[in-house]
């Protein structure tokens, strides 16, 4: 692992289970700074191991003295972390393991780490775009739009059929935001336009109500993964599960 760069941290992050406790935030970044960003071949206990882009190795004792954890609160994120989400994605999935270590790899290290730009040149990029979204608009001099809130509307005005008004779904999307602070709008808007592919808007649909049931669905699956994330620690935290590398 190189000694200078950077990584990139995605703002959705504070919507994650992983924000919620010191020690899984600092386990989580500490995996995405020691993967590796390009194929490399590295010698750990008498045996040469390829890592390939994302991957990193992981030793529970030397983690455990590194990041001053326990073994089992590593067991348990590790665990965690292995889980599939609501979109049959896991955060890290396990690639190689050895007597001496275990090798996982970052699931989405790609879709995040993929393109490196400095802020301003990344902020050059996107605004023109931006603009042209509300370009016919006079509410837009007057709104200070965060980033989430433009590409929500940006992905509503483009939906089929979307009887699109600027000021009544600024205003329902930041109540939703309000109602549902776990739920990360920008990607369920993102769903529910790719869902509206297969059942189309009717005259007589209401689509912003169906946002809002849309969000409390959400926020009931939510409940049972941490629901199941409970009994996950629990048994950990009573030793019944086999120890994980």
């Amino acid at each position: 692992m190189d000694d200078y760069g950077f990584i990139k941290i995605h703002r959705k992050i504070l919507k994650n289970w992983v924000y919620d406790k010191s020690d899984y935030l600092k386990i989580w970044l500490t995996m995405i700074i020691k993967a590796n960003h390009c194929t490399a071949k590295k010698n750990t206990g008498g045996q040469e191991i390829t890592l390939e882009r994302g991957d990193f190795i992981f030793g529970r004792t030397e983690w455990a003295k590194e990041l001053d954890v326990s073994e089992a609160i590593l067991r348990t994120f590790i665990k965690l972390a292995m889980q599939p989400n609501e979109e049959n994605e896991s955060m890290i999935a396990q690639k190689l393991r050895t007597a001496k270590c275990t090798v996982y790899h970052i699931v989405n290290y790609d879709k995040y780490h993929s393109i490196v730009q400095a802020d301003n040149q990344q902020d050059n990029h996107v605004q023109p775009a931006e603009q042209s979204l509300f370009e016919d608009d006079s509410h837009q001099q007057n709104d200070q739009l965060n980033e989430e809130e433009k590409l929500i509307l940006k992905t509503l005005k483009e939906i089929p059929n979307y009887p699109f008004d600027y000021d009544k779904d600024l205003k329902n999307i930041r109540e939703l935001m309000i109602d549902y602070p776990k739920v990360d709008m920008a990607e369920e808007v993102k769903k529910y336009a790719t869902w509206l592919l297969d059942a189309p808007l009717k005259p007589n649909s209401r689509p912003r109500s169906q946002l809002r049931n849309w969000c409390s669905n959400v926020k009931q699956y939510q409940a049972k993964n941490k629901s199941l994330t409970t009994k996950l620690k629990k048994q950990d935290e009573s030793g019944s599960n086999a120890p994980i590398r």
